[in-house]
């Protein structure tokens, strides 16, 4: 169950590094990095995140994995986001970011026979499941380049929105991701 969603996020992940290579310049870069990030969806709690981005001048894909266990509650989200890149500031260290999210939320309900006798195993079974939760929303940035050499430091702000349904029209406070992170990576 977590492996399909790591390997839905992975063909995600991939695609956008395709995207990712369709702008080449003359002065053409492509970076990969690795971070840490703390995640703020709405209820002024900070939870932490893994996040792998890459890029080249004008474009990245940024993909974020966390989640928590309470009980027989296991929640899990993925995002990736495909961004276009601007320079702002007339500062080599300072892009933001414009582009499109894609979102799982992924809620288990798993008891064990450790909890409960084998003889209600069957009721346990019936009441185990898992719900996944895809929407898609806008998202947007702004990233500080720390260190500017092969090696790559950035300190950045991403925000993603969710609107409220198909048919909604409007944005939810639960729609709201917040992402503050640190990546390190390379560039070549």
């Amino acid at each position: 169950m977590y492996f399909r969603a790591y390997f839905i996020l992975l063909k995600g992940f991939v695609a956008g590094l395709i995207l990712c290579g369709w702008q080449i310049s003359s002065a053409f870069a492509f970076d990969l990095g690795l971070g840490i990030a703390a995640v703020e969806q709405g209820d002024d709690s900070q939870r932490p995140a893994v996040v792998i981005n890459a890029g080249t001048n004008f474009y990245a894909v940024r993909a974020y994995a966390y989640g928590r266990d309470y009980g027989p509650v296991s929640e899990r989200t993925y995002s990736l986001s495909l961004l276009r890149r601007f320079g702002i500031l007339a500062s080599k260290d300072i892009e933001a970011t414009l582009g499109m999210v894609i979102m799982n939320e992924q809620i288990s309900l798993n008891y064990t026979s450790d909890q409960e006798a084998v003889a209600e195993a069957a009721q346990k079974k019936a009441i185990s499941s898992t719900e996944n939760n895809y929407n898609i929303g806008a998202a947007m940035g702004i990233y500080y380049r720390i260190l500017r050499t092969p090696l790559d430091v950035s300190l950045g702000w991403e925000a993603h929105l969710f609107p409220a349904g198909v048919q909604g029209g409007i944005l939810l406070s639960t729609g709201r991701k917040q992402y503050l992170s640190l990546s390190s990576g390379y560039t070549w």
